[in-house]
């Protein structure tokens, strides 16, 4: 089975889970922006997966920093973000500090790893993509250099990177459900979160 099959597989798992669940008993503003960028995440890895199997590659290179910050901020307005700093985001629209610092995504991914105990996984995973995540997403060398080899100008992408960036997407989408889980608080839920790794962590794990 192609990896975009099984990674397609995995979200449309996700779907039958998430998808109409009542989140109106999540008064917190903190949980439902939370939520709401974690479905947007899965949303982006959807279209990721998809382009991916259109063949739109440099499309769906141009979309893995936009999936990877979503995430982040979610789940540093989930964890981490005092109540001020919630208020701030939704009267600005920007991720400010309680002294008022700008956060920058660094500032947030430390603060996230930290909370959730992830190590400095996503932390390494910036240091040596970040330059190519920007270089994809504004149409950087990086796109420029695999659409000409030389003699023709088409894509000329690595399949290997693109198996690593639907890897990358997944383990995303995974964490933003296990994420979901959390804030629905539903027992229930802990089963298809078990079944759901039992599936995915051949992929990406």
């Amino acid at each position: 089975m192609k990896i975009t099959d099984s990674y397609r597989n995995i979200l449309s798992f996700i779907d039958k889970v998430v998808n109409g669940k009542d989140f109106s008993f999540q008064h917190s503003n903190r949980k439902l922006l939370a939520a709401t960028l974690f479905d947007i995440a899965n949303e982006h890895g959807k279209a990721i997966n998809t382009l991916f199997e259109e063949k739109l590659d440099a499309s769906g290179f141009s979309m893995m920093r936009i999936q990877f910050e979503t995430f982040v901020r979610a789940c540093w307005l989930l964890n981490c973000a005092t109540d001020s700093e919630i208020e701030k985001f939704t009267k600005n629209d920007n991720l400010l500090a309680d002294d008022k610092r700008n956060l920058e995504f660094g500032t947030i991914l430390r603060e996230v790893e930290s909370k959730l105990d992830l190590g400095s996984t996503l932390t390494e995973i910036k240091k040596s993509s970040w330059t190519a995540l920007n270089s994809y997403t504004h149409g950087g060398l990086h796109q420029a250099a695999r659409r000409f080899n030389g003699l023709t100008i088409e894509q000329h992408h690595d399949p290997e990177q693109v198996d690593e960036c639907v890897k990358f997407s997944a383990m995303l989408t995974f964490l933003g459900f296990c994420q979901m889980v959390d804030i629905c608080e539903n027992g229930q839920l802990d089963k298809e979160t078990l079944e759901l790794y039992e599936s995915i962590k051949g992929l990406v794990f």
